[in-house]
């Protein structure tokens, strides 16, 4: 029994325990959220309707700012899948757009209420772009299942971490049931499924291979090029980048660190320097207008809600540079 087949049955078998339960898939549109998805829906066709999960959510928190060709992928596939589910699942599979709270987005934390950029002792973004949107949505679930693409080979603290508090592709902690279907697979597992299968509506995933850059070979022969990583952007907390961006990108996240570690811009307090003041504010907005007009697809934002956060920051002065 190959892999892939090994964790369908595996889910196959989770969801007739958990039946009764809504599911949700958490998808970043990355190459092991892309699998586990796969997986889940090869798990659901294999059902009768009678036997699926009342609901399956398929939940991508959009920070507005991910990398423009997985963004562009991943809103895509949340299309395609949703229109199958109406049409062959029954409307089983609800795909759900997460995007940050009111003021609470990346543009609005720095121009708006002067936050500097985030970095590893300071890591703002995660907080409100993902993890209060997605708490947020499932605050009215109850217990659910949530379904994890996380492999142990992804990183040694992980492996660790997991191992030693679970050591199962099933976690059950109180009202939460998490299942790990690539729990014990390898990036040549990933990369084998994804240059093998054909999604629900017939197309292959060639696209999110190349995005990676790998080469297919022969039948399931992969190689990744790179070792490459996604996400957004403009991330300032990560140490050594190794996501493929426009050179205006990387101007732009270069320049925010900048201005963030620049005593000039930040607002004197006793012991340091604390949030951005109006001129560091100003500058960390004409670095987004710069990479707005060079690279508009890099952005979930329109013109007009940015135009909108210059005018909350007190900054309308900017908005015709827009133009």
């Amino acid at each position: 029994m190959d892999r892939a087949h090994e964790s369908i049955e595996f889910l196959i078998d989770a969801m007739g325990k958990y039946r009764d339960l809504p599911w949700v898939v958490g998808f970043s549109g990355g190459k092991d959220s892309t699998a586990t998805l796969h997986l889940v829906v090869e798990a659901l066709r294999s059902l009768d309707s009678d036997k699926r999960p009342r609901d399956v959510y398929v939940v991508y928190a959009d920070t507005l700012l991910e990398h423009p060709a997985l963004r562009s992928s991943a809103l895509s596939i949340l299309r395609s899948l949703g229109e199958y589910s109406e049409r062959s699942l029954g409307g089983v599979v609800k795909p759900v757009v997460l995007r940050p709270g009111d003021g609470e987005d990346f543009l609005s934390m720095m121009i708006v209420r002067g936050y500097p950029a985030p970095w590893f002792r300071f890591r703002w973004c995660m907080e409100r772009l993902k993890i209060r949107p997605f708490k947020r949505f499932a605050k009215g679930l109850g217990r659910y299942v949530l379904v994890s693409g996380v492999r142990l080979s992804e990183s040694s603290e992980r492996s660790r971490n997991i191992r030693s508090n679970y050591g199962s592709r099933k976690i059950v902690d109180g009202d939460l049931v998490v299942v790990m279907p690539l729990l014990d697979w390898g990036v040549e597992d990933v990369l084998e499924l994804l240059s093998r299968a054909r999604r629900w509506d017939g197309r292959d995933y060639k696209y999110l291979l190349d995005i990676y850059g790998v080469e297919v070979d022969g039948d399931c022969g992969c190689k990744l090029f790179t070792d490459v990583r996604f996400g957004c952007w403009v991330c300032t907390v990560v140490r050594v980048d190794k996501m493929p961006s426009p050179e205006a990108l990387r101007r732009a996240r270069e320049r925010l660190i900048e201005i963030s570690r620049d005593p000039r811009y930040r607002e004197p307090r006793e012991g340091g320097y604390g949030k951005l003041n109006r001129d560091g504010r100003a500058e960390v907005a004409r670095v987004f207008i710069e990479a707005f007009k060079s690279e508009p697809e890099a952005f979930g934002y329109t013109k007009e809600e940015i135009k909108g956060i210059l005018k909350k920051a007190g900054l309308e002065e900017l908005e015709s540079e827009l133009a």
